[in-house]
């Protein structure tokens, strides 16, 4: 794809993204078939805005990244959330396409050495996969934590274990699904490179 086409993507989807958040709210939905449509806006612009990072090599090669990307992250979530209140769509959009792939720059143009080298590359490999298999689990804790209402205790003591538990299971999905997908992929898109 052209980088004037993906411009386009990209700016249409920030559009889309722009009107749908406002229009709700919020950019909550995609689940239902009241709101299914959101879904794939909520996907497209992130996806197109990673790739234009990615294709014009958008890095950011800061002191101090973590902190920074820290603290923008900080400022995000403590600012309240006001029920039915417009400005929290335009909030809510201009974090997706604003702060968040400026954090994405950043975390991308950061030199790390050593074991939080290690830590990150792990992480950034299993990101998916959690993405992908955490989901199923959230609904059900939820429920069995609103229905149920068990101590405190025992209620981090389950959370701990299924964040455990998902971490484990994006590991095996990323060693026996992802890794061999992406590999053979690669070869098929350049047959001379896996030889």
């Amino acid at each position: 794809m052209k980088i004037k086409t993906l411009l386009v993507f990209v700016a249409g989807s920030a559009i889309a993204l722009t009107i749908t958040a406002v229009h709700y709210g919020d950019l909550q939905g995609g689940w239902s078939w009241q709101n299914i449509w959101v879904g794939p806006v909520r996907v497209t612009f992130p996806f197109f805005a990673g790739l234009l990072i990615y294709r014009l090599n958008l890095l950011v090669n800061i002191k101090f990244p973590f902190l920074l990307t820290s603290l923008l992250l900080l400022v995000v979530f403590v600012v309240p959330h006001i029920p039915r209140f417009r400005t929290n769509g335009l909030f809510d959009a201009a974090c997706v396409i604003l702060v968040f792939p400026l954090i994405i720059s950043i975390g991308a143009g950061s030199q790390v050495k050593g074991k939080l080298a290690a830590a990150c590359l792990f992480m950034g490999q299993i990101s998916y996969p959690l993405y992908l298999l955490h989901y199923p689990f959230v609904h059900p804790y939820i429920h069995w934590v609103t229905d149920k209402k068990p101590g405190s205790t025992m209620a981090a003591l389950v959370a701990c274990i299924l964040i455990l538990s998902l971490i484990v299971g994006s590991w095996i999905i990323l060693k026996v699904y992802d890794i061999p997908v992406r590999k053979k992929l690669a070869r098929l898109r350049n047959p001379t490179r896996g030889q």
